[in-house]
């Protein structure tokens, strides 16, 4: 009797871990991790333990980091022409100028609603003295929460030799972010107008081109380089569950950015088939 129990419970266990693979929608995404942070359990996951680059998705870790460090939040300061002078042209920001005055906590809303470099840029240069000493302190986070598999050489993904993480440790990167109230408030922000005047919108506006109902992503971080391709880490709730969705390495076809669309998709199929 009790082998016949065990058995069933084998066979219960099984279909469980495989239920997700049953009808599980075609993505782009080369890199996957779904995670039901609820219950504590990865859902399903495509080569999740693969070193890559992950742009913006570096500002997950920065931004923490920052917040862990800044005492005051809303501390006023200005912005410098040396923190303008250290942004390449191609990198994504807020829109800051030389002689706003803001808050940190205006910054770090910056960097992360919009994916802002100037806002990051500022942050490391005015509280912490320069890009160096905020980007060590962010690699020691890292070791600290015990991700073997990432490692940082700048703040904001720019793609370098050593700069890479996975789909899984981007995950549990964000799972220890979101303990944060902050960093869970900025980080489900979607639009938010700094103390200067200055609006910002989340980027998911930017690569919502089709106009999906991204009211389903109730926070979510992106990024984009020709080396990362277009990647996402999403926060949504299926069914009383939290789950975080990691894509990375989707592609774009004109208006089909497939991180939004793969992420768009997986939250579907979830609401329909994850009770």
């Amino acid at each position: 009797m009790f082998r016949v129990l065990l058995i069933l419970a084998l066979i219960l266990v099984s279909t469980i871990s495989i239920s997700l693979a049953t009808g599980f929608p075609k993505i782009n995404s080369k890199y996957l991790e779904i995670y039901d942070l609820t219950d504590n359990k990865i859902l399903y996951e495509i080569d999740s333990n693969k070193e890559v680059p992950i742009a913006s998705l570096t500002k997950i870790a920065t931004i923490i980091t920052a917040i862990e460090n800044i005492e005051y939040v809303d501390e006023e300061v200005v912005i410098t022409q040396e923190i303008i002078n250290t942004l390449d042209d191609d990198v994504s920001i807020a829109g800051l100028k030389v002689g706003d005055r803001v808050t940190y906590r205006d910054l770090l809303y910056a960097s992360m609603v919009p994916s802002g470099a100037d806002a990051v840029h500022a942050i490391a240069i005015l509280k912490f003295g320069s890009l160096e000493n905020l980007l060590e302190m962010t690699n020691e986070l890292v070791v600290r929460i015990g991700l073997s598999n990432t490692h940082f050489t700048n703040l904001i993904g720019l793609t370098e030799s050593n700069h890479y993480s996975t789909a899984d440790e981007v995950r549990k990167l964000l799972v220890y972010a979101l303990d944060n109230p902050l960093f869970k408030e900025i980080y489900s922000t979607k639009k938010y107008r700094l103390s200067n005047g200055l609006k910002i919108k989340s980027t998911l506006y930017k690569y919502n081109m089709l106009k999906r109902d991204i009211k389903k992503i109730i926070g979510s971080k992106t990024g984009f380089t020709s080396a990362a391709g277009y990647c996402m880490a999403a926060l949504t709730n299926v069914n009383g569950h939290e789950v975080i969705i990691v894509t990375l390495g989707a592609g774009r076809n004109g208006k089909k950015f497939y991180n939004v669309i793969d992420t768009i998709a997986i939250i579907d199929y979830l609401s329909e088939n994850k009770k």
